[in-house]
């Protein structure tokens, strides 16, 4: 069976630990893009990178693949890199992992004859990755607010996988907790966990009060319309991916404290999100026979 070389290509401090957790797991893995950070992996100089691309058969990208469409996401490198330059790079045959890949790279990757896999589908890894993002949520509330969570007054816009643990966690902590959400069974489950609850269009027309509403919707949700009947005193948290559930300009407009955080597994637990996302990897290279 063929030893894979893993090439760690941009990303944040979840890479790092990502590479290490290979690592322990007897992979050879080498860095791109970590050189303003320290790391205990060998990193790759800009040269190195283009000499030697072709040396390792899986190329990782990180979570999300890119953030502009053009460069591959990338916080401690200082060089600008070209998604283009890299897939042009690609062998036939390759494995190339990311996270939220676009259509358009995904389709460049295929062209290449590589094999292209978003480890982000994984129904595992989101699961998994609600966890740090609850506990980051909560440290936002506490670092946020001069309340306890405890009897708090929360709101969760959606019931998804990480409204789901976010409520868990909340009501773990005796906050009042009322999920809002459009379906009909994500109400009811969320009612059978003790939490109360209310169909999101009656924010359009029904004033509320509340400590504190996280979004988990992305897409635009809560826009002039519902802010106008939340109490201004309310902390919005926004969670969600671009473009994002709540109209930002609109709310601070109106005077309400908004915190925009994405990533939080990145930024509150790497090392546990790059574990996770390490053994997404290699069980989806497990079965695909290829491990």
């Amino acid at each position: 069976m063929k030893a894979h070389k893993f090439l760690i290509i941009g990303g944040d401090k979840r890479q790092l630990y990502l590479g290490e957790y290979l690592k322990r797991n007897y992979y050879d893995v080498k860095m791109y893009g970590f050189t303003e950070i320290e790391s205990n992996l060998p990193v790759l100089d800009d040269i190195s990178f283009k000499n030697n691309i072709n040396d390792y058969d899986v190329k990782v990208f990180p979570l999300p693949f890119t953030k502009d469409g053009a460069s591959v996401n990338a916080s401690f490198s200082p060089y600008y890199i070209d998604i283009k330059e890299v897939l042009n790079g690609l062998n036939e045959g390759d494995i190339v992992f990311g996270g939220m890949i676009p259509s358009s790279i995904r389709k460049q990757i295929i062209d290449k004859r590589a094999v292209c896999n978003d480890y982000y589908e994984s129904h595992s890894l989101q699961i998994l990755n609600s966890i740090p993002t609850a506990e980051g949520i909560i440290k936002i509330l506490i670092e946020s607010l001069p309340i306890t969570i405890h009897s708090m007054d929360c709101a969760i816009v959606g019931f998804g996988r990480t409204g789901k643990m976010t409520a868990a966690c909340l009501k773990a902590l005796n906050a009042n907790v009322t999920v809002f959400a459009r379906s009909r069974e994500n109400l009811s489950q969320a009612f059978s966990t003790g939490c109360s609850t209310r169909i999101l269009d009656s924010l359009s027309y029904e004033p509320v009060y509340f400590d504190a509403l996280i979004n988990t919707v992305p897409h635009q949700v809560i826009a002039e319309k519902q802010l106008k009947n939340i109490n201004s005193g309310c902390l919005l948290i926004e969670i969600a991916s671009s473009p994002f559930g709540i109209d930002f300009e609109c709310a601070r407009g109106l005077g309400f404290n908004v915190v925009k955080a994405p990533s939080l597994p990145g930024n509150v637990a790497p090392k546990s999100a790059g574990e996770i996302i390490g053994d997404t990897i290699l069980a989806q290279l497990g079965s695909a026979g290829i491990c």
